[in-house]
C-alpha cells in the first residue's frame, strides 16, 4: 500500500474493454479499522480538503452494525467518492464509491489518502468490502433462484402453508455473521423495481490481510458479477 497499486489500475483498464457494467445505483463501501489511532481530526480534514473534497456533517448507518444506532459522521465528498469519519467509532475510516463496480483508478486515489493518514497494512485490524449492485437476467430471477433449492422441499412446505412458495432471496456465506480472519458473503434477490428482468446483489468480503483485500479488489468487477449470475442461470 506504500506505493500506487499499478496492477489494480491496469486491471481496471483491461476490464474496460468488456461491456460496461450496469453500475448506476451501485454502491461500494470500503471500511478500514486500525489497531490504534493514526491521525487526528485536523490531519483528516487537511488530507481531504487539499484534494478539493467538500465537507458536511450528518448521521449515517453503521456499516459494521446496520441494526445499531446511527453514527454521526464528518463526510468529505468529491465526484462519486465520499469519505466518512464517524465521531463515535474510533480508528475507523469509510470510503463510499457510487455508480462504479470496477474500482481501478478509484482505489489508486484511496490508497494515497490512506498513506496520508498513516494507515499501513501492518496496523489494519480488518478491512471490509461491501457492494450493492444489480445485473440483468436472461430469464426470470425468481425462477432461477427457486431452482437452486430442491423442488420437493418447496412443494411440501407450500402444501403445509397453503400457498405456492418460491425463493425470493438466497444468502451464501463462508461464515455467518461475518467474523474472523477471512469471510465472504453474497445475497441474491430479484431487483425490487424490475423483478422479472434484473437481480439485486450484495457482495461482502472481510479480511485482516491487506494483501488478500487488494487481491479481491483486483478481481472484482463486472466480469465477476456476470460469472455469478451465469452460474445461477446455468444451474436453473
Amino acid at each position: 500500500m506504500r506505493s500506487v497499486r499499478k496492477d489494480i489500475y491496469e486491471a481496471g483498464i483491461h476490464s474496460s474493454e468488456m461491456s460496461e457494467p450496469k453500475a448506476i445505483g451501485s454502491r461500494v463501501q470500503l471500511v478500514f479499522q486500525t489497531k490504534f489511532p493514526t491521525f487526528t481530526p485536523d490531519q483528516f480534514n487537511k488530507a481531504l480538503t487539499r484534494r478539493d473534497f467538500h465537507m458536511t456533517e450528518q448521521s449515517m448507518v453503521n456499516p459494521q452494525n446496520p441494526q445499531g444506532p446511527p453514527l454521526t459522521a464528518r463526510i468529505f465528498s468529491k465526484e462519486n467518492l465520499n469519505v466518512f469519519l464517524a465521531a463515535n467509532v474510533p480508528n475507523q475510516i469509510i470510503f463510499q464509491i457510487l455508480n462504479i463496480v470496477r474500482l481501478g483508478k478509484k482505489y489508486e486515489d484511496i490508497d494515497k489518502i490512506l498513506l496520508d493518514l498513516n494507515i499501513f497494512p501492518d496496523i489494519i485490524l480488518h478491512a471490509t468490502f461491501n457492494c450493492i449492485t444489480r445485473s440483468e437476467a436472461k430469464t426470470e430471477p425468481q425462477s432461477n433462484l427457486s431452482s437452486l433449492m430442491k423442488s420437493n422441499f418447496l412443494k411440501e412446505i407450500s402444501k403445509t402453508l397453503g400457498g405456492e412458495l418460491k425463493v425470493s432471496s438466497v444468502r451464501l456465506s463462508t461464515t455467518f455473521p461475518l467474523a474472523g480472519e477471512e469471510a465472504l458473503q453474497i445475497v441474491m434477490e430479484p431487483l425490487g423495481t424490475s423483478p422479472r428482468k434484473e437481480y439485486f446483489l450484495n457482495i461482502m468480503y472481510q479480511t485482516r490481510s491487506m494483501k488478500n483485500f487488494e487481491s479481491f479488489i483486483r478481481r472484482f468487477g463486472d466480469d465477476m458479477i456476470q460469472e455469478i449470475i451465469g452460474q445461477v442461470e446455468k444451474s436453473g
